[in-house]
C-alpha cells in the first residue's frame, strides 16, 4: 500500500514538473515573438529650437499596433523590419527645454523612447516698412485673417501621418539670394513685433516655383498675409508652403512629383517686393527648412 502511494506521488510530481517545463518553454517562445518592455531602450538627442531632426529607432518587427507621440502630439512614422523612422521638431518659442517621444504598442502602454534637449539658437532681427494697413488692421482684415486661420487649422489637422509620400531628399525651391532668413525677429514699422517663420528667396516676377518634394496639394488659394499660397502635405507630418505667388499652378488633391511647378512668384499679400516665402512645418512647428534638407531620407 505504501509502495503504491509512493509510486502515485512520484508520478504526480513528474507530471507537475513536466507541465511546468512545458509552460516555461511556451513562455520563452512567446517572449521571443513579442519582446518584453525592457527590450526597448530610450535614446537621447539634442535639437536647436526651430530645427527638425530625423530619428531612426530600432524596434523588433513583432511589435504591432504602434502609436507615437512627441511633445504630447500624435507623430507620423514609417515602420520597417529594423524599426521606425520619424521626424521630430522643436518650436521656435518654447517654455521648457526638454520633451519626450513616447511609444505605445500592443504589448504595453506609453513608454519613453526619445529624450530630447532643446538648445537655443541665436537668431537675427530686422526692421521692415510695410503699408500701414498691414500693421493696423481694419476689422474686415482681422475677420479675414481669422477665417484664413480656421481654414489652415483644418488643413493641418488632417495631416497624413501613416506614410511618407516622398522617397527622395527635400530640396530648396530656389537657388537665389536669401532676402530674409528663418527665425528673424521682425519689427514692422517700428511697431508690430513678430518673428519670421520661413525663408524668403529673391524671385523676380514671374519666376517658376517648384515643389521641394513629392506630396499632395492640400491648399491652393489666397490668404490675407501670405497672398496666393500653395501648401503641400508630404506625409509624416511634413508640410511645405509657397507664398506671395502671382499665379497658382496646382490644385487641391493633386499628387505632385518633386520639382513640379506649383506657381509663379509675385508680390501678393503682405509683401514689400516680389519674392518667395518658403515655409516648412513639421510636427506642428514652423521650422528652419534648411535643417530638413540636411536630414536626407
Amino acid at each position: 500500500m505504501i509502495s503504491i502511494n509512493k509510486t502515485l506521488s512520484i508520478l504526480i510530481c513528474f507530471f507537475l514538473i513536466s507541465c511546468a517545463s512545458n509552460k516555461s518553454k511556451e513562455g520563452k517562445k512567446v517572449e521571443v515573438e513579442l519582446p518584453p518592455k525592457a527590450d526597448i531602450v530610450s535614446i537621447k538627442t539634442n535639437i536647436y529650437n526651430g530645427f527638425v531632426k530625423k530619428i531612426e529607432f530600432k524596434l523588433g518587427e513583432n511589435y504591432k499596433e504602434i502609436q507615437l507621440k512627441c511633445r504630447g502630439k500624435e507623430t507620423g512614422f514609417d515602420k520597417s523590419e529594423t524599426g521606425l523612422r520619424f521626424f521630430i521638431s522643436a518650436p521656435y518659442k518654447y517654455k521648457t527645454d526638454t520633451f519626450k517621444c513616447l511609444l505605445s504598442t500592443n504589448e504595453f502602454g506609453w513608454t519613453p523612447i526619445v529624450d530630447v534637449k532643446i538648445k537655443p539658437y541665436k537668431y537675427r532681427q530686422e526692421f521692415l516698412k510695410v503699408p500701414k494697413k498691414h500693421v493696423d488692421l481694419a476689422q474686415k482684415d482681422i475677420d479675414q485673417w481669422l477665417k484664413d486661420k480656421k481654414a489652415l487649422n483644418e488643413v493641418y489637422s488632417n495631416a497624413i501621418l501613416d506614410r511618407a509620400l516622398f522617397s527622395k531628399p527635400f530640396r530648396k525651391p530656389l537657388n537665389s539670394k536669401i532676402t530674409s532668413s528663418y527665425g528673424k525677429r521682425r519689427v514692422f514699422n517700428d511697431k508690430k513685433d513678430s518673428w519670421h517663420s520661413g525663408i524668403d528667396f529673391r524671385a523676380r516676377r514671374p519666376t517658376k516655383i517648384p515643389s521641394s518634394n513629392r506630396g499632395k496639394v492640400v491648399f491652393s488659394g489666397h490668404l490675407f498675409f501670405n497672398g496666393n499660397t500653395i501648401i503641400v502635405d508630404h506625409g509624416l507630418g511634413i508640410f511645405t508652403m509657397y507664398c506671395h505667388l502671382s499665379k497658382l499652378k496646382a490644385e487641391v488633391g493633386e499628387i505632385i512629383p518633386k520639382g513640379a511647378i506649383v506657381g509663379l512668384s509675385g508680390n501678393t499679400g503682405r509683401s514689400s517686393a516680389p519674392h518667395l516665402h518658403w515655409g516648412v512645418k513639421v510636427g506642428g512647428n514652423w521650422i528652419n527648412g534648411f535643417s530638413l534638407l540636411k536630414q536626407g531620407i
